[in-house]
């Protein structure tokens, strides 16, 4: 096991003895109020950001568990948002939440975790963020691994 390996099984551990933190990412400010305050009540810590620098500047600051990313944010910062994340930490559990689920093949095939429709069932989010959170690290990287395969054409 070498030292990521170790590091990332570390921080998988700590992250069943406190509340999951949360980046909210939506350029609609009412979006990310009324959601954070409904994914608080289900026990989840929210970081909100409104863009992708925002995120990006929230993702440094540590310690994301899962990104909570509208995909249809203005000149296509959504899927940017989403690329630069999973470039900096390709085992990021990243939920994309968008209004089209025509995209629902391509954001597989990017490596996303899991891809909502809007309007959003609440109840449906908590349980796939909780499935994710409860992921073993394998089967992050068995997903990281699979997105690199299809990149590379060795699938």
């Amino acid at each position: 096991m070498n030292q990521t390996d170790v590091s990332l099984n570390r921080e998988f551990a700590s992250r069943r003895s406190r509340k999951p933190r949360v980046l909210l990412v939506d350029d609609d400010s009412s979006v990310r109020e009324s959601l954070g305050l409904a994914l608080e009540s289900e026990n989840f810590g929210i970081i909100p950001a409104s863009n992708s620098q925002e995120a990006l500047e929230k993702y440094f600051e540590g310690s994301i568990d899962l990104v909570l990313l509208d995909l249809n944010m203005p000149e296509n910062a959504g899927w940017d948002t989403f690329e630069r994340l999973t470039a900096l930490n390709p085992y990021l559990a990243v939920i994309l939440v968008t209004e089209r689920l025509d995209r629902r093949d391509q954001a597989a095939v990017a490596g996303a975790a899991a891809i909502v429709g809007k309007p959003l069932n609440v109840p449906l989010l908590v349980q796939i963020m909780n499935g994710l959170l409860e992921e073993s690290l394998e089967t992050r990287v068995h997903r990281a691994a699979n997105y690199r395969s299809v990149l590379s054409g060795n699938h």
